[in-house]
């Protein structure tokens, strides 16, 4: 069962035509996403490294699922940043030879 909240808001797509619907997932959901357990994410918070939770209740809060989309995209574009460089070394030392 997908526990994720659908809100009746929208905001605008891209392109600015279209619109798509924004969604907030619970901490369990967006944690699972990210594969961050609650133990870890909760300092990253704390320090700006992961996602702002929004309060949606006096006792609850919620993540918007785009940037939840959003910082795990942000890993991976991290990622891909410091394996260009290895790639590229490897490549001139098999040139030169």
């Amino acid at each position: 069962m997908n526990k994720s909240l659908n809100l009746p808001s929208c905001v605008p797509a891209d392109d600015g035509a279209s619109h798509k619907p924004v969604r907030l997932l619970p901490p369990k959901v967006a944690f699972e996403r990210t594969t961050t357990p609650s133990s870890t994410a909760y300092p990253m918070i704390k320090d700006g490294t992961y996602p702002m939770p929004v309060r949606v209740g006096p006792n609850r809060i919620a993540f918007l699922e785009s940037e939840i989309d959003g910082w795990i995209l942000a890993r991976a574009a991290e990622r891909d940043a410091k394996a260009q460089p290895i790639v590229t070394n490897a490549a001139r030392k098999r040139s030169t030879k």
